[in-house]
Formats: C-alpha cells, structure tokens, sequence
C-alpha cells in the first residue's frame, strides 16, 4: 500500500500488505485490506501504519471488500463462502442467503453503487458480471441482472471501477493464460484485452460499449 502526496506526487509511507491481498478504501479515507490467501480482513486508518484485523477469522478467501453506506459494516465476497457483512464493532459475519437462485461464490472485483452489489465472478462458471439488486434495508437479494456473460468480450475479467453512472471494468485480463510467474502456459495464445462499460440505465437492458 503506497500513500502520496496528491499536490506533489511524493510517496509519503509504504505498508507492506498481506500477501495476495486486495484492497478497499471507505469514504473516509480508511484502507480495507482483504488476504484472499490468508483469510484476514485488515483496517489501516489515515496517517497509521498499522494493520487492524477486523474479522474472527470467519473468511476463507476474501476479496475486494466494499463499504456499507452506514459505514459501520463492510460487504465482504469470499471467493468459496459468498457475500458477508461484516460488522466493525463486533467482527460478527451474516452472509447473504442464496436462497437457491443466486450463485454468490468466485467474486473477484466488487463494488456497493445505489442499493446494488456489482460483482465481477471470474471464479464461475461460465464466468460473468453481475448486478445484485438488494432490498431496502440491504440485507437480502431481491434481483440479479447479468451484465456479460459469454460473450465475445467477455475473456477472464477481474476489477473494475464505479465513476458517476458508470460502471467500467477489465472484461479480459489474460489472467488465465500466464502461470504464477507471470509465463504464458503452455499451448495458450495471447488474446486482445478488453476494458468494457455499461452506463446506470444500461443496467436494464443489459447495453455494453467497449471502452479500449
């Protein structure tokens, strides 16, 4: 984790993550910090140098958490378990039910924008992005709408961004063809990556326009 000085580009402080991490930033500046290797979910608040573990220890695999708009609990995917919330106060788990129509394991990237959980699920198959629409109280799934899903553009996603109403994420990142050392395996041939959008409204009519 690197900190800068906006005004002047000047790093002021590195943090050492844990290994294979993924990382979330709240509203007010804090660095949620998920260790999809080792199960933790870690805090460091502004000028601390510090990893704050949140959790009890209830995630396998998580992955790139996103803020609740109370900003006293945190949407946390795990790649094996589902969706959690987590509460910061007690460290306490509630996991989304599925409730037998919605796949919520394999997230990847993931993001809260306007009562909905964007999830980018490159751990399914086949692989896709998704929209969960939550109830009122955002404690249940009352819909889902399949933004991509095989598709010509859609290779092995993985992160993407929420600007204003937009939605923009890596639809094929070449992840599944190079090895852990960055090699291409064996037998694989390099494929065009693709940065992909859809805007607030496209959302219902499942629109795409790529952006690359």
């Amino acid at each position: 984790m690197l900190c800068y000085d906006l005004r002047n580009g000047k790093l002021l402080r590195r943090i050492e993550g844990p290994r294979g991490s993924a990382l979330g930033v709240t509203e007010n500046g804090d660095v949620i910090v998920s260790d999809g290797e080792g199960g933790g979910v870690y805090r460091v608040l502004p000028k601390s140098d510090i990893l704050q573990r949140l959790d009890n220890g209830d995630f396998v695999s998580p992955q790139t958490p996103t803020m609740h708009p109370d900003g006293k609990h945190i949407f946390v995917p795990d790649y094996m378990r589902g969706i959690g919330i987590l509460d910061l106060a007690t460290k306490q788990v509630r996991w989304l039910s599925m409730e037998r129509r919605y796949a919520l394991t394999g997230v990847d990237g993931f993001y809260f924008d306007r009562g909905r959980l964007i999830a980018v699920q490159n751990g399914t198959s086949p692989e896709r992005v998704v929209a969960f629409r939550l109830n009122a109280t955002l404690t249940r799934i009352e819909s889902e709408r399949i933004i991509e899903r095989s598709t010509p553009t859609l290779g092995d996603p993985t992160h993407g961004v929420v600007v204003d109403d937009d939605f923009f994420y890596i639809a094929n990142s070449g992840w599944d063809i190079v090895d852990d050392h960055g090699n291409l395996k064996a037998g694989a041939r390099p494929s065009m990556p693709r940065v992909m959008h859809v805007r607030e409204e496209s959302l219902l009519s499942e629109r795409r326009q790529r952006k690359d």
